[in-house]
């Protein structure tokens, strides 16, 4: 189980921002999804010396995919974006976008299980047993309509604090633009307007 304080793997740096993320999460599958895996690769293998085809062995790159698709559940809060992946599948939300960030409890009846989950009020879920089921809900707008997604994540609280501080780094950087904009006065405006009638008055009719 990895939190924030853990470094950035490849993957993360080169495709999830990883490397200025302000947070990060990886939360990995249990030990019996790597155990069902085994066992099924397992009898693959014993069924094909058994008898001596290779037909049996044909499923063994399917089940290394998927094994190495579902690994490990990952999300990177950066200043612009929260990445959101389980194996290669998953959102970018970008944080301009985000109405609300909260931590919740997985549902997991609400969902009928675990993985990549579309739930009955249309939300969708990227999830992995344990962690005490907890995990983050954000709420943002993406083409004029609503969504919510759920993630699992063994250190929800640390990546919803950096979500708002996020949040409150970009309306504070628009704020900031604003304020350093130069202030005209009116004697500023009336030499603008006198610029103006000049220029009018060189132009050919």
């Amino acid at each position: 189980m990895l939190g924030t304080m853990s470094g950035a793997d490849e993957y993360e740096k080169k495709y999830m921002g990883g490397e200025g993320a302000l947070a990060r999460s990886r939360a990995m599958m249990p030990w019996w999804f790597h155990l069902v895996i085994a066992v099924a690769a397992a009898v693959s293998v014993f069924s094909a010396i058994a008898t001596g085809t290779l037909g049996s062995v044909i499923g063994l790159p399917l089940l290394a995919l998927v094994w190495l698709l579902f690994l490990y559940l990952r999300v990177t809060v950066t200043a612009d974006t929260v990445h959101v992946q389980l194996g290669l599948f998953g959102p970018k939300i970008a944080t301009a976008d985000i109405v609300d960030v909260a931590v919740a409890q997985y549902d997991a009846l609400k969902y009928g299980g675990w993985g990549i989950r579309l739930g009955l009020d249309g939300s969708v879920a990227y999830s992995v047993p344990g962690y005490g089921g907890r995990g983050l809900r954000i709420r943002f707008n993406k083409n004029g309509k609503e969504r919510v997604v759920f993630v699992t994540s063994p250190n929800p609280d640390e990546l919803a604090a950096a979500i708002d501080k996020a949040r409150g780094t970009r309306v504070a950087a628009v704020e900031s633009a604003t304020a350093d904009a130069p202030l005209l006065t009116a004697e500023d405006e009336a030499d603008e307007a006198d610029e103006t009638e000049q220029e009018r008055a060189r132009k050919p009719l």
